[in-house]
């Protein structure tokens, strides 16, 4: 039940925002309006350029009584209780998701400071996720705080939510051991000398030709004072 009104909930805070219908339907009335005298002429006693204009209001009034109907209708149905207001925003560099919508989605993404519209009893779902090379800090959930990535909110008692990032320190990387020719392949050692974790995520290594390129395999992390071995196109890590 909780998924479906909260999925619910999140289109209405979206694509189903009253702006954003109505404006669909303004463009489509703007494609065809050059059309409507003629269409007039032809059938004057089924239609009239007011009575088009009338249907074209219709439909902008239907959008915008849409979410009030929607959201009466789920409390009659499901006890959602109260409409809340949830305003979210974060501090630093990171991805922030509610419920099923995100700030980094690639259709239609949330722009932080965001705010929706939700129910007191039904609890809502964020997650944190720091951009490489930053680290979560914690929730700010209006004064009280949280440290987990992924906290549910009762709206009943929290209305606000901050997530706090902040950013790393270079990582301090040598290349500090390299076998060539040997027995087991050619190998090489990077070691992190520095006190943070580093993600190598992304990174490539190569020698002088550019030929002889390998990619670090997503999420390779190395601790402070752990190495990570390049071997003859296989990766491990040693302690």
């Amino acid at each position: 039940k909780n998924a479906f009104v909260n999925r619910y909930a999140d289109l209405l805070n979206t694509v189903l925002l009253p702006d954003r219908a109505q404006a669909k339907v303004d463009t489509a009335a703007e494609t065809i309006a050059s059309e409507i005298p003629r269409h007039v002429a032809r059938w004057p006693n089924l239609v009239s350029a007011s009575s088009w204009t009338n249907e074209v209001a219709k439909f902008r009034k239907f959008f915008a009584d849409r979410p009030s109907y929607v959201r009466t209708l789920l409390n009659n149905h499901f006890a959602v209780g109260s409409v809340k207001t949830l305003n979210v925003a974060a501090v630093g560099q990171g991805r922030v998701q509610v419920n099923t919508l995100a700030s980094d989605d690639p259709v239609n993404p949330i722009q932080l400071p965001w705010s929706g519209q939700y129910f007191s009893n039904v609890p809502v779902t964020l997650q944190a996720t720091p951009q490489l090379g930053n680290e979560f800090v914690g929730w700010d959930l209006g004064g009280a705080t949280n440290a987990s990535p992924k906290v549910v909110v009762d709206l009943a008692r929290v209305g606000s939510a901050i997530a706090v990032f902040r950013e790393l320190p270079a990582p301090v990387l040598a290349v500090n051991e390299v076998m060539a020719d040997s027995e087991t392949g050619d190998w090489f050692e990077i070691f992190n000398a520095g006190n943070h974790q580093a993600n190598l995520r992304g990174c490539w290594l190569r020698d002088d030709s550019t030929k002889h390129l390998t990619q670090i395999p997503c999420d390779v992390e190395i601790a402070p004072g752990e190495e990570f071995i390049s071997q003859s196109g296989a990766m491990r890590y040693m302690p």
